[in-house]
């Protein structure tokens, strides 16, 4: 190759022995005349390849940073709806490693950067209109744009939620060293060996004579299209590069600069052919999982219909996966993702003999779906296949040293039947989905009208809980707590309820709706804020007002600390109110649910254990939970004869470990002898009160004290 290059002849040296030769027989007028057509010539050929190749290299780049910008943002919608900075910087980091990517910032709905690859992020919370004013809408958003400065690209798109929900931005900027190389290098030996061109003809001009004009005019015709049809080729294939066309081979028979420009250019082909290739597979595919992503999903089900085929689309959910990775460790996590997406694919495989009949996609961090068409089954076949797909693949997996559960929950949607787009498909297979969850997991709901109407009244209901915590709709009932000796009141427990004209919503419908819904810490503010105008409105009562708190709080820094500042404003002892946590409510997570009960318990408040005896019960809890009372659970005097040994014996335990009781539930005049026979301490139940509104409530406490 470097002899190749040692024995070329320069464009200068065979252009320059080429006129001096020609321009010897030509007039010196007539040579100075055809010798400024082949310059104007040369310049418009020059300029119109310069022109073409950087803009179709600049379409190409946006092209490239858009792709780039759109598979990052994808990447990033699972992250940024559970507020996941530590894979949102891992992502920014690996991206940045295998790209050119000179920067990469993401910001959330707000505009304001939450992350930008660096471990400490020292401009976390700028907002994004500090850095680009002039690409906000009049509304303060973000718009999706890109724009091109000397060969760098700088993308900003928006990352969509379902249903095109914005719930952040990605910012990025990328360049290509090449580009700019082969630019560079273009420019420079075109410049170069124009100019010496130009100089060479002057001189030549001095040699021509008038008896060789003719001879002289066809020789600079040949010579001018000789010269500038390598210009034209190479302009040609730089427009088909801009097209996106990378597989056809630069390549110019010259020993000359222009020869060494074309190869040069073919390396870059071949370089941005490389790079698109690959984020192209990575636009396709999970890095993860190597399974089809999302957007692949949504191309394969996009043509499914387009061709009107059937197919059924199982939505798959993986049970249980966010406790590994609390449990266990991200990385653990992603290895137990990749073993259930082998052991599913392989089952796949396995059943139907052909991977053509199906597809295996990874949608989301822990969500699945597989595409079947609809020959493979008759009408019920798809619901005995996927409950006997659950049945089968369930089960225990290998995951590096450990062995984990593998549970799922399936949703069953149809095309044509069930949905006649890709949007409402997904959906309703989402419905199906969370139903077999409700059913135990590891089971598989095929989709029906009726799931729908459950989702549209959810849909209602999460409507009124977001209008009542606006409007503050909630109020509060009480129901006395009783001495089971004396009889009188020792404190209230406030039940929060909801009621919009004459409509009541239960607590047992709309709590776990608004647990779901991430918005229970607003209602017990609420709460707290209504027991404190209560109990404040009555300075020289000392009843003792307990608050019944989501176990998604207990744990929660930030919630302590609304708490304190409400109890603290309000000008509250907080030794006047309990908490009331149920067990079932802190096994996902016990030992921080510990240490959330110890931050208040060292406040002053009093901690009461709710609904004793439900779930997960286990007498341990009475030894390491730092609670004051425990309140047996309705169901449990409800079940309890005259005389039962097992009652009296866990009260007596519970006595044994200085443990106040509360017997909830009592409705009779034979379970009030049953607590009394157990010398119970506390009784709450419809005996004495139902719950009542907090003047009656406070009639009542006057009542008993006469």
């Amino acid at each position: 190759m470097k002899q190749k290059k040692a024995n070329r002849v320069s464009l200068n040296v065979r252009y320059g022995f080429t006129l001096f030769l020609l321009l010897m027989a030509l007039a010196l007028s007539l040579t100075h005349l055809y010798s400024n057509k082949l310059h104007q010539a040369s310049d418009e050929a020059l300029e119109y390849f310069s022109i073409s190749l950087q803009h179709n290299l600049e379409e190409q780049l946006t092209q490239t940073g858009r792709l780039l910008a759109t598979t990052v943002s994808d990447s990033l919608i699972n992250p940024m709806a559970y507020h996941n900075y530590s894979e949102i910087g891992d992502l920014i980091k690996q991206v940045m490693a295998d790209h050119e990517v000179v920067y990469l910032l993401v910001y959330d709905d707000e505009g304001k950067l939450i992350h930008d690859g660096s471990d400490n992020v020292f401009n976390f919370g700028e907002s994004a209109s500090k850095r680009f004013a002039e690409y906000l809408h009049p509304d303060g958003i973000l718009l999706a744009y890109h724009i091109i400065h000397q060969n760098e690209v700088h993308v900003t798109q928006p990352i969509l939620a379902d249903n095109d929900v914005p719930i952040g931005l990605v910012r990025l900027g990328m360049r290509f060293p090449l580009l700019e190389k082969g630019i560079a290098e273009f420019n420079q030996t075109m410049e170069a060996g124009h100019e010496k061109i130009s100089e060479e003809m002057l001189q030549n001009n001095f040699y021509m004579f008038v008896f060789f004009a003719l001879i002289a005019c066809f020789a600079s015709w040949v010579i001018a299209q000789k010269m500038t049809q390598p210009i034209r080729h190479l302009s040609s294939l730089a427009r088909a590069i801009g097209l996106g066309n990378y597989h056809h081979k630069i390549e110019i028979n010259q020993n000359s600069e222009l020869g060494e420009l074309a190869e040069n250019l073919d390396q870059m082909r071949i370089s941005l052919q490389q790079k698109v290739e690959k984020i192209q597979t990575q636009a396709y595919i999970d890095e993860l999982t190597n399974l089809p992503n999302r957007h692949n999903f949504n191309q394969s089900v996009d043509d499914y219909i387009a061709q009107s085929q059937a197919f059924e689309l199982l939505y798959i959910d993986l049970d249980d996966f966010k406790n590994i990775n609390d449990q266990f460790g991200h990385e653990v996590g992603d290895l137990y993702l990749q073993e259930s997406c082998r052991v599913i694919a392989q089952y796949c495989q396995d059943y139907f003999k052909t991977s053509q009949p199906f597809k295996l996609f990874r949608i989301g961090g822990d969500e699945l779906s597989l595409t079947i068409l609809a020959e493979h089954f008759s009408a019920t076949g798809i619901q005995s296949f996927a409950v006997q797909f659950c049945q089968q693949v369930c089960g225990l997996i290998k995951v590096g040293n450990l062995e984990l559960q593998l549970s799922m929950s399936v949703g069953v949607a149809r095309f044509p039947q069930d949905a006649d787009n890709r949007s409402q498909l997904l959906s309703n297979a989402d419905m199906a989905m969370y139903k077999a969850k409700e059913l135990g997991k590891q089971q598989a709901v095929l989709f029906n009208q009726s799931l729908q109407q459950v989702v549209l009244d959810e849909y209602a209901l999460r409507e009124r809980l977001t209008t009542a915590i606006k409007e503050q709709q909630f109020y509060l009932n009480y129901q006395p707590i009783i001495d089971a000796h004396t009889q009188q009141c020792l404190g209230l427990e406030a039940l929060v309820r909801l009621g919009v004209g004459e409509t009541f919503i239960s607590p047992a419908e709309f709590i776990p709706l608004a647990e779901k819904m991430n918005i229970i810490e607003d209602i017990t503010y609420q709460v707290f804020h209504m027991v404190c105008e209560d109990i404040a409105s009555q300075p020289d009562m000392h009843l003792k007002v307990s608050i019944n708190i989501s176990g998604q709080l207990i744990d929660q820094p930030h919630f302590y600390d609304g708490v304190i500042d409400i109890v603290h404003q309000a000008k509250i002892p907080a030794n006047q109110i309990a908490l009331e946590v149920t067990e079932t409510s802190m096994i996902r997570n016990m030992d921080s649910a510990i240490e959330g009960m110890k931050r208040f318990k060292k406040q002053g408040f009093t901690i009461y254990l709710d609904d004793f005896g439900t779930g997960y019960s286990s007498l341990s809890y009475l030894q390491n939970l730092p609670m004051d009372v425990v309140k047996f659970d309705r169901s449990i005097i409800q079940q309890t004869e005259p005389g039962d040994r097992l009652f009296s014996s866990i009260v007596n335990l519970c006595k044994a470990l200085d443990l106040k009781l509360v017997i909830e539930g009592v409705e009779t005049e034979e379970q009030l002898s049953i607590c009394h026979q157990a010398d119970c301490d506390m009784i709450q139940g419809y005996y004495f009160s139902k719950p009542v509104r907090w003047q009656d409530a406070l009639e009542y406490n006057d009542n008993q004290e006469k």
